[in-house]
């Protein structure tokens, strides 16, 4: 039997080669814990902290956002606690997810709620820029608070998988 050892596979001038579909083509991961609480009691959104940017290798191939977000809401014997996360890449909204406190800031207690929403999003890419996705935090009411956790880490993975 014969064995063919190689350091390197170069494509010819020219040529570029590409990894099969499906294939992961690269991993950039992040993870964030504030120093101290950046708190949101906007109905707008906000950016959380939570960012990571990736340059895709190919046009067209697609980047899987696995994101975990560790926040808090505040809530009193007056309030619900409701708000919302949004992961975004630009400007442009992926996914958005409502933490939903009706009634618990209603159990008599003024207390910070810790909560975590995961999101997973398979995104298409259209140009080999790089591109930017981010976590963002908004409230439904202004009477109401939340804020990045500083005591659970929130995560983001982008893997671009070859289109």
């Amino acid at each position: 039997m014969s064995t063919l050892e190689v350091k390197a596979i170069q494509a010819p001038s020219g040529f570029d080669l590409q990894m099969p579909a499906g294939n992961i083509v690269q991993v950039v991961s992040t993870s964030y814990t504030p120093s101290s609480h950046a708190t949101f009691s906007s109905t707008s959104y906000a950016d959380s902290g939570l960012t990571l940017n990736i340059t895709p290798k190919t046009s067209g191939n697609k980047i899987l956002c696995l994101t975990t977000l560790n926040a808090r809401a505040y809530a009193d014997s007056s309030q619900d606690m409701d708000g919302w996360n949004n992961l975004v890449v630009g400007s442009t909204q992926l996914v958005e997810r409502r933490m939903n406190g009706d009634n618990m800031g209603k159990l008599g207690d003024s207390v910070w709620f810790p909560y975590s929403n995961t999101f997973e999003y398979l995104y298409t890419t259209s140009n080999t820029n790089a591109h930017t996705f981010k976590m963002q935090i908004k409230v439904d009411a202004s009477n109401r608070t939340h804020q990045m956790h500083t005591e659970m880490t929130s995560t983001m993975v982008l893997m671009e998988v070859q289109g």
